[in-house]
């Protein structure tokens, strides 16, 4: 399962289909999953037509509820540099229901970030789902957005999962909050392997590359520039669906960062989230 933000990237010239749950159950896929999305669209010209746009990727909309709440949005603002959200609230994926217990007893694990838990509905709904999938994967892409995480929260989510991935910028909050200690970015990974007993855990460090690493040891890759005219919104999305799916299919770690670092590099090299492969 792919829990939380299904919604529409505003851009300057105009609207793509996003939310890190959706771009990474569509990489997901093209990695060989299969991955079920539980999230909320509105009852909406928006919601009509991403989930037209979903089932056009081929993903299965089955768990994509459809409420009378808007369809979320993100306004996006470009830079040579990066890119700022403004996440419009109140909208149709903060209020995402339960979805019937089969999905839940039967899925092999979860993906989610702290965006998804941005509401009360959401975080009740992603519990019951964490407590039934104890035991199976279960993947925090931390994904901070200012206003939208509680460090409390996030100290008690690294206690239940065993796949993590953050980027830079967080790794510095986490170090902040002293959640691990101060060093390099293969001394963070070590830190927050043992001290949660995580399965496997990256930093993605832009174009910099990223370091990973799980208990037989910490690898690093170097960065791959991104062509000209593309931006980076999704490409860590798609990096965290690589890494995850060789992993799972018995990929090994150096591998899987290498083959999760290309396919980010290759996202980052267009415009918007979901591009073709």
């Amino acid at each position: 399962m792919a829990f939380g933000e299904v919604l529409w990237d505003i851009f300057p010239d105009g609207k793509k289909l996003g939310g890190a749950p959706l771009n990474f159950s569509y990489y997901f896929k093209k990695a060989g999953g299969n991955p079920k999305i539980v999230s909320a669209v509105g009852n909406d010209i928006l919601g009509n037509e991403a989930l037209m746009e979903i089932n056009k990727l081929e993903l299965d909309t089955s768990y994509i509820q459809q409420i009378n709440r808007p369809t979320g949005k993100v306004n996006i603002l470009l830079s040579a540099e990066n890119h700022k959200f403004k996440i419009l609230r109140g909208v149709a994926w903060e209020d995402i229901h339960y979805p019937i217990n089969e999905l839940a007893t039967k899925s092999s694990g979860i993906y989610f970030g702290t965006v998804a838990r941005s509401s009360q509905r959401n975080r009740r709904t992603l519990d019951r789902l964490l407590e039934k999938t104890w035991g199976r994967v279960i993947f925090l892409d931390l994904n901070l957005r200012y206003g939208f995480y509680n460090i409390k929260d996030i100290s008690k989510l690294l206690t239940q999962i065993n796949y993590l991935k953050i980027n830079e910028e967080e790794a510095r909050t986490l170090m902040a909050y002293e959640i691990v200690k101060v060093g390099g970015e293969e001394d963070i990974v070590e830190s927050l392997i043992k001290k949660y007993g995580l399965n496997a855990c990256v930093i993605t460090l832009g174009e910099r590359g990223a370091v990973s690493g799980d208990k037989n040891g910490i690898f690093r890759v170097k960065g791959i520039s991104a062509k000209s005219g593309g931006d980076s919104v999704g490409s860590g999305d798609a990096f965290a669906a690589f890494w995850l799916a060789n992993l799972l299919n018995g990929i090994s770690m150096k591998e899987s960062l290498n083959r999760a670092n290309e396919i980010a590099s290759q996202v980052a090299s267009e415009r918007g989230a979901i591009i073709e492969l």
